[in-house]
């Protein structure tokens, strides 16, 4: 036989299960991760005492205790919350950052746990939540339209959670700036792997066994010998690789301002490395032509637009108060800007005589990458 079907108005299981579920996966799409909820091997029972779940964005800083409202019979603010409320006590703190202690590899590791225990001190001390905190009922979808005074004056608020501002601009940013970054990543590293990749098979056949019985390898060597310097030693590509590391690691932890950073960085170290083994390998009036190629191949400027794009669109809903902030956004955006041409133009030069000494360029670029540093971890991201 089926199941007996609910008499109307009878609230199921199935429905609170169905609004957690939902939850994870509006709060997924807009950047957040959960830090704890009803699935996964880790996760807790549907009706375990406390929350229904914990989400952090990196992307904006914001950490939800929630409770998810999913039905109810009609349209009307939610009265209770018990999960948020009196089963919400420094018992359930403590277990869950514990918890959260015990995964290393959760992104943004450290600021998950300072959230959590802020949370903790303030609702040991009866304060209010601390910045970066909200403890809310949460609406996926249903007949729940906000809270009622009583849970109001509790600290608690209310978050749709397929209009609420904050998610909406962590949404905007995980698709908008980081797809940006991680889309001009995968052309980077993709060029990278077929120069270094080149780079490394030339100088093996050059040097593994450079005899006149292993004719390509002897003919490279000779006439390298004899027409071109020696090749470059193939580490000119390690810091290029590990700034590329580096910003697929601060994508994964939401970091968007370190990723850009990053990648910035990256693409210098690739441009340097690429001009110095062209120039062995094509000559001057090869080389010329395949950093023209491959400044455009790695160009970066849409990640710059994509920022820009985020951090000023606020400024103009905000109207003439957001002017100044706005003003100084684009000046450093556009400062950003000329620091990558006036790099770029660096690596169009190939000429030896016009090359400057290795120890000058290296400098040069340094004071490029420093104030590439400043420049971009000032950015409202």
């Amino acid at each position: 036989m089926p199941p007996p079907t609910p008499p109307p108005g009878a609230r199921t299981r199935n429905d609170g299960t169905r609004g957690e579920q939902d939850a994870g996966f509006l709060l997924g799409d807009a950047g957040y991760f959960i830090v704890d909820g009803p699935s996964g091997a880790g996760g807790h029972a549907a009706n375990a005492h406390g929350p229904d779940g914990v989400a952090y964005s990196p992307l904006v800083d914001d950490l939800i205790v929630y409770d998810v409202k999913y039905y109810l019979s009609a349209p009307r603010n939610a009265g209770k919350a018990t999960g948020i409320t009196i089963n919400l006590d420094t018992g359930w703190f403590d277990a869950l950052i514990a918890k959260v202690r015990q995964i290393p590899d959760m992104p943004a590791q450290a600021k998950v746990l300072s959230r959590l225990q802020a949370a903790r001190n303030a609702l040991a001390a009866g304060s209010a939540w601390p910045t970066g905190v909200r403890v809310a009922v949460a609406k996926t979808s249903g007949n729940v339209q906000g809270i009622s005074p009583g849970l109001a004056a509790m600290g608690i608020s209310y978050i749709d959670l397929t209009t609420d501002p904050t998610i909406r601009k962590s949404r905007r940013m995980r698709v908008e700036v980081m797809g940006s970054i991680r889309d001009n990543l995968a052309r980077l590293r993709q060029q990278y792997d077929l120069h270094s990749g080149e780079h490394e098979l030339q100088a093996r056949q050059l040097y593994a066994n450079p005899s006149p019985t292993n004719f390509i390898a002897f003919a490279g060597f000779w006439t390298n010998r004899l027409f071109n310097t020696d090749i470059p030693p193939t580490f000119i590509w390690n810091q290029a690789y590990a700034e590329m590391a580096a910003t697929a690691r601060f994508l994964h932890e939401g970091d968007a301002k370190r990723a850009m950073l990053s990648l910035l960085r990256a693409r210098i170290h690739y441009l340097y490395a690429l001009r110095r083994y062209v120039r062995w390998k094509d000559g001057v009036e090869g080389a010329g032509r395949k950093m023209q190629i491959a400044i455009g191949a790695v160009a970066v400027a849409a990640v710059v637009v994509a920022v820009g794009a985020f951090v000023l669109a606020p400024a103009a809903a905000s109207g003439a108060g957001a002017g100044a902030s706005a003003a100084a956004t684009e000046q450093t955006l556009a400062r950003i800007g000329t620091v990558m041409t006036r790099a770029d133009t660096v690596f169009r030069v190939v000429d030896a005589a016009a090359v400057a000494t290795e120890a000058q360029q290296a400098a040069e670029l340094a004071a490029m990458l420093e104030e590439l540093e400043v420049l971009t971890m000032s950015l409202p991201l």
